[in-house]
């Protein structure tokens, strides 16, 4: 019987007694390779996006939408290499997403994005503010998370939270480290509308000297014994009793503090949202989350571990 090319080749490795050899050598290259080739969970795509932020205080959602919106949508669209234009409008607010083709190039499109803006500027309503426009990569999605969850309250959860994501941010190559949930703490200044006006303050000056008290700056230096000694004024308000010391005025040489027109606590922020943790059916707990990502280029693998 003829065989053919390839009959016979398959012949001469049935019957040759390199083929063995040649196996084992093809199946050790393959696990050599697999333990020392880079692995990465999150390719690098370059993937450019951006969100355009549009304050339209005092404006309803249906005029954001005729005045602001569609029409950028349509100017955005013509832009060279943009794939799809999403937008979302609420009271007061509108956004607009932008995202171009996967591989076209991260700067030429902000350029050719900001340009476009620049443009037809004159063609957004009045009281438009000038957009922000904020760029969003792959490497800003969280690729690693935590839940807390215990029967701590919602405040002490928070707190521990921010110690852990503190220690988070040591770690080499991790970006951002994000809280979502619980109580953070909060300096909390309530007027009082009687004690305000007893002492004539208005709570635009109350605003005024909270904002200036809350400055640190150096003052200057000057040289004492082979040394350089810097002078720094002011200081950050760290707790209740610092903002309760802000002197507001003078009368009849006595002074007149925040805490002689507001109350001023110490404490968890005030109740937005919550998140808890649990199956259903059962006593949930309350939870908060933590959320990891990554610098650009950094092996989300090897930071996760």
């Amino acid at each position: 019987m003829k065989t053919q090319i390839a009959g016979r080749l398959a012949d001469a490795f049935l019957t040759s007694k390199l083929t063995p050899l040649l196996l084992a050598a093809a199946l050790g290259l393959g696990i050599y390779t697999s333990a020392t080739l880079p692995s990465e969970e999150e390719p690098q795509i370059i993937v450019p996006l951006a969100d355009i932020y549009l304050p339209m205080p005092g404006s309803e959602p249906e005029e954001i939408e005729n005045r602001a919106l569609i029409p950028l949508e349509n100017v955005l669209s013509g832009i060279a290499g943009v794939e799809y234009v999403y937008s979302h409008a609420q009271p007061g607010f509108g956004l607009v997403t932008v995202r171009y083709e996967v591989g076209r190039d991260l700067e030429d499109s902000l350029v050719r994005l900001y340009a476009t803006l620049m443009k037809h500027a004159d063609r957004m309503p009045a009281s438009l503010a000038f957009p922000l426009v904020k760029t969003v990569a792959i490497d800003d999605v969280p690729f690693f998370s935590v839940t807390l969850a215990g029967d701590e309250d919602h405040a002490v959860l928070r707190q521990i939270a921010e110690e852990v994501a503190t220690s988070f941010e040591s770690v080499p190559d991790v970006r951002d480290v994000q809280i979502t949930g619980g109580q953070p703490r909060e300096i909390r200044v309530e007027l009082s509308t009687e004690r305000m006006a007893a002492l004539g303050v208005d709570p635009g000056t109350v605003m005024e000297r909270l904002r200036a008290g809350n400055v640190s700056f150096e003052a200057g230096r000057y040289s004492a014994a082979d040394r350089v000694v810097r002078v720094v004024t002011g200081g950050f308000l760290e707790s209740a009793a610092d903002v309760a010391a802000v002197v507001l005025d003078v009368r009849d040489g006595s002074l007149v503090q925040v805490g002689d027109v507001a109350e001023v606590t110490d404490g968890a922020a005030e109740v937005d949202s919550y998140t808890f943790h649990g199956v259903p059916g059962e006593v949930l707990s309350p939870m908060v989350s933590i959320s990891v990502s990554k610098r650009p280029g950094a092996d989300a693998t090897e930071v996760g571990h």
